[in-house]
């Protein structure tokens, strides 16, 4: 499925059944933090996920440490201080655009399939202050940006 693409923080495989599994392991750090690269090689997936049609898809973690511990803050902290804060806007915007995509594909309310994986994966909160601005900017909902500072430890 994914002939001519190489990957760094992603392994996949594809069952017999149709399932592809993809199992994400953030190169050269002891955590899923998402960064930049992690996201462009899982959006370079979901476009042939997106062609290919899969019987189903599975990600897990190959961390022992849980799916994922969020932003990599210290890479944008540098896309402050290099002024490349839009471009991560419009990254941000393609990893909501997916998910969007793929949860109404399935019937499924974003804001509360979040909640159940988050739930179920015992996913931390997540913490405050947010750049509510740019969240609006890269497509988020009012409804989405309501539930994160629903659940967020200091919102402000």
């Amino acid at each position: 499925m994914f002939d001519g693409l190489r990957f760094s923080h992603w392994h996949a495989s594809m069952g017999a059944d149709g399932v592809l599994v993809l199992c994400v392991d953030r190169a050269g750090s002891g955590v899923n933090a998402l960064s930049r690269s992690l996201l462009d090689e899982l959006d370079g997936m979901l476009e042939r996920i997106a062609i290919e049609r899969p019987a189903a898809v599975v990600i897990h973690s190959g961390k022992a440490s849980g799916f994922a511990v969020g932003a990599d803050l210290k890479e944008f902290e540098t896309y402050d201080r290099k002024g490349t804060v839009r471009d991560e806007i419009e990254h941000v915007a393609i990893g909501n655009k997916w998910y969007c995509y793929l949860c109404r594909e399935r019937g499924l309310d974003p804001v509360q399939q979040y909640r159940e994986l988050a739930r179920d994966y015992r996913a931390p909160r997540q913490r405050g202050p947010f750049n509510m601005d740019a969240r609006r900017e890269a497509g988020f909902s009012q409804a989405e940006l309501d539930a994160l500072l629903e659940q967020a430890v200091n919102p402000d």
